[in-house]
């Protein structure tokens, strides 16, 4: 299944979602490519709401979900006002917009050429949390978070209760656990691979971060394969976004 050319005047270029609690929307072997959310968020997928969860996996007879996919083929969230602060406003999340007070998950797939003025090139999380699981993201670009850009996410005051020795549940401490997953060859000016601000967190449990770019000084970078402060990850900790 595809879902492709279609041009969103607000948010969910290619589909939208407004989630109740209990809401669960499944992208299972589908590829969402040149959609645009223009003046929105979530270029190709979109999803609000006070509860549920979003679902990327393989469907049952094994095929990938593809989100953009080449490079004539990205998504694309526009902003009002281009330069604006991580995750607000509009202009986020070119690939993948989740605006949620649930949670994300990830299960392989890739997510690719999508471009995003504001924040997160990839994928956009605000205020959900992430399970990212053997999913590949690359080849995005955005202002904050080439990769994936994670914000008010997570309860960094629970983290000091949570053991690193623990199985990789996520759990409510952690706005996002990224366990065996590749952000590689993403570009933004803070956070080339991810973007980490407004009192996210997130663990790192096995997979590459690397080869990214930060084309400007940002706040802490965590992998030395990347150009530029904050190539791999910015945690915001300098430059108080």
């Amino acid at each position: 299944n595809t879902v492709s050319t279609a041009n969103g005047s607000g948010h969910g270029g290619g589909i939208y979602l407004e989630a109740e609690k209990n809401t669960t929307l499944q992208v299972l072997g589908c590829t969402v490519y040149s959609n645009m959310a223009h003046y929105g968020n979530g270029g190709g997928v979109y999803m609000s709401g006070e509860g549920g969860v979003c679902q990327i996996k393989s469907n049952a007879a094994g095929r990938t979900t593809e989100i953009g996919g080449a490079a004539n083929k990205g998504n694309k969230a526009t902003s009002s006002a281009p330069g604006t602060t991580a995750g607000q406003n509009t202009g986020n999340g070119g690939g993948i917009g989740i605006f949620i007070k649930g949670r994300i998950e990830m299960q392989g797939g890739t997510v690719s050429y999508n471009t995003a003025d504001t924040s997160g090139g990839g994928i956009a999380v605000n205020g959900s949390t992430m399970e990212f699981t053997d999913g590949t993201v690359t080849n995005n670009a955005a202002l904050y978070g080439g990769g994936i850009s994670l914000t008010n996410s997570g309860d960094p005051t629970t983290i000091a209760d949570q053991s690193l020795k623990n199985p990789p549940a996520l759990t409510p401490a952690w706005g996002m656990v990224f366990t065996n997953g590749t952000v590689t060859y993403n570009l933004a000016d803070i956070g080339g691979g991810i973007c980490i601000s407004n009192n996210s967190t997130m663990k790192l449990d096995g997979g590459k971060v690397n080869t990214n770019y930060a084309a400007t000084k940002s706040g802490s970078s965590y992998s030395s394969t990347n150009n530029q402060n904050g190539g791999g990850i910015d945690d915001g900790s300098k430059t108080g976004h």
